[in-house]
């Protein structure tokens, strides 16, 4: 299992190098990133968690359809 911590981490480093990402986007991202080739519905399921609880955390926010970095998560 990888620890929630790391992958929040990987989800925020992400969107703020691209500026911006889609919820699949992210996913694909963090993924790859954790080393691994594909994403299974496993992984998807609990990387679309942590995006929902660092959303409801106000570390990401949603525009337009694209996350975004929000509230202390660009310090962090």
């Amino acid at each position: 299992m990888i620890p929630p911590m790391e992958i929040d981490q990987g989800l925020i480093d992400i969107i703020i190098a691209s500026l911006g990402a889609t919820s699949d986007q992210a996913v694909n991202a963090v993924s790859r990133a954790l080393g691994f080739k594909s994403t299974s519905s496993q992984l998807r399921d609990t990387i679309v968690q942590r995006i929902e609880a660092l959303k409801g955390g106000g570390r990401l926010a949603e525009s337009n359809g694209m996350l975004i970095v929000g509230g202390e998560a660009g310090s962090a």
